[in-house]
């Protein structure tokens, strides 16, 4: 329930800060500051070293056992705090070396602090989620009242960027408090950090494959484009980042529950997890994939202005990403990762970065945006093919596609009714009618596709 009611936030805060951004910066400086970002993502990742998803499986597996809890915590934590300090000072080198925004750059190394601190993936693995959603809140509303404050012009790009890092800093650091409630501070076993750090490597190698095709696309958008190019894609992209969040927030939920029944051999109660993971995913993904396509077009044009036009269109074909994200989730999180399958899981996001990087580096060349659209699509794609080939002997498949048929016809009655009404008006009251009505009518249809996935 806080999940849900986080994720809910957090979708949110597009609908407030989009609009307000797009027409202080523009598509230029959007463009400008997504690049910076970009660059300054590639060492969050490594200094990161995927810790989120090792370390969120490491607890819950000892989770019921404190002393355990406390050195499997302080073991992690020290190979992560060693590994992302050392990226830190690479990151202080780059800064001092590349010229072009340096200051822009320095700011934005307070997120790489923030990540070396970041201990979130800790209570995830205990499931104590009210922890960290109150601090993210908090630090979120403190963030969108300084930008509205102070961020006013272009030449506020500096400010902006050290309120969202200096905030996320602050509020990682909050989470520390809390944290004797559930460990004792332990002297790290320094026998075991070889063997935490090549697991974390391990887990690393698909992550970075992952951030490929999530992150080199921009970087390429940079390089062989323009800026405005890239700040359409980017806006592009969180639009679709609204339904990707709830994925998310159903991984986040459920992988810990999948894993703790695994490691306890209850299979029955992971299976019974598994199908209630794939409902919710398949509702939500087939859903946002259809209601996006009826009303980006007249979306975009409200929300971002007429300078972000291009938009749309980049929109409707990432939208074809949602599907796919949401079973490949279920397959990923649901059931490879719990039950410690991670070669392949490693192997899907390998295969979807190489496909991603060589789309792109043709695409892009002539279709910009668009052409980085299409490239996420492909690699996508390729994810959730050999994840299927995979575990084919894994999953009752005719069941499974008999459930995804009936949410495709009830998406597509939802797209036929909410592309009627938008005919009429094209205005916030139209667009808003036609989403209510369109969410009522999927909900009520859906709610009848109840078989059981086993």
């Amino acid at each position: 329930m806080y999940q849900m009611g986080y994720q809910f936030f957090m979708m949110m805060i597009p609908f407030i800060l989009s609009p307000y951004l797009a027409r202080v910066f523009g598509p230029e400086n959007i463009g400008r500051t997504s690049f910076i970002s970009n660059i300054n993502n590639y060492f969050i990742l490594f200094a990161s070293l995927g810790v989120s998803v090792y370390g969120n499986r490491e607890i819950a597996f000892v989770r019921n056992d404190k002393k355990k809890l406390s050195q499997i915590f302080m073991d992690i934590f020290f190979v992560h705090f060693i590994v992302g300090s050392i990226i830190f000072v690479i990151y202080l080198f780059f800064c001092f070396y590349y010229k072009n925004d340096q200051i822009l750059y320095l700011i934005s190394s307070l997120n790489i602090l923030a990540t070396i601190v970041d201990i979130s993936w800790f209570y995830a693995g205990i499931e104590k989620f009210k922890i960290t959603i109150f601090r993210n809140v908090l630090m979120k509303v403190c963030c969108i009242i300084l930008i509205f404050l102070f961020v006013h012009s272009h030449l506020d790009i500096g400010l902006y960027l050290f309120i969202n890092a200096s905030t996320l800093l602050i509020g990682q650091l909050l989470t520390w408090i809390a944290l004797t409630k559930y460990i004792t501070f332990v002297k790290p076993d320094y026998r075991k950090i070889l063997y935490h750090l090549k697991q974390m490597i391990i887990l690393f190698v698909p992550i970075v494959a992952m951030n490929i095709y999530h992150q080199m696309d921009k970087t390429l958008l940079g390089i062989m484009s323009t800026n405005a190019e890239l700040g359409f894609y980017v806006y592009a992209e969180r639009i679709i980042a609204i339904p990707v969040a709830l994925f998310s927030v159903v991984s986040t939920v459920m992988m810990p529950r999948i894993s703790h029944v695994t490691h306890q051999k209850q299979y029955e109660q992971q299976n019974q997890y598994i199908n209630i993971m794939f409902k919710l995913n398949t509702f939500l993904s087939i859903g946002s994939f259809f209601g996006l396509l009826a009303i980006s077009h007249i979306f975009v044009e409200l929300f971002f202005g007429i300078d972000f036009y291009k938009v749309s269109g980049i929109v409707k074909c990432l939208s074809l990403t949602l599907p796919i994200i949401g079973f490949s989730n279920v397959i990923g999180n649901g059931y490879l990762l719990p039950n410690k399958k991670d070669n392949i899981w490693i192997l899907s996001l390998v295969v979807g970065g190489i496909v991603n990087l060589v789309a792109d580096m043709f695409l892009i060349r002539y279709w910009y945006a668009l052409g980085a659209a299409w490239g996420t699509v492909l690699a996508e794609l390729s994810v959730l093919i050999v994840q299927f080939i995979l575990c084919k002997n894994n999953f009752e498949w005719n069941v499974v596609f008999k459930y995804i048929f009936r949410n495709i016809i009830s998406g597509i009655v939802m797209f036929l009714i909410v592309y009627q009404i938008l005919f009429y008006g094209e205005n916030w009251q139209f667009l808003i009618l036609s989403v209510s009505i369109g969410f009522v009518i999927y909900t009520f249809l859906s709610f009848f596709n109840f078989k059981n996935i086993k």
